[in-house]
């Protein structure tokens, strides 16, 4: 669990730095289903401290012209 929360840590940084709102490794959205108005733009292939190989990231945002809001 160690490294998951070291990379999920790394990614937060990268969105702060970046000014992205939020940040998602490759191989967590291979196990998600976005929801049709949340869009994955590529970041690239990121080389995040601690990790020995490169992480493939997304920013994750609302499309614009979705206008519907969370409960």
């Amino acid at each position: 669990m160690g490294d998951i929360l070291n990379t999920a840590a790394r990614l937060q940084e990268y969105a702060k730095r970046a000014d992205l709102d939020f940040v998602a490794s490759g191989d967590c959205l291979e196990r998600l289903a976005l929801p049709p108005e949340v869009t994955a733009a590529p970041c690239g292939a990121l080389l995040l401290r601690g990790k020995e190989a490169p992480v493939a990231a997304y920013a994750l945002a609302r499309s614009a012209s979705s206008t519907t809001r969370p409960s």
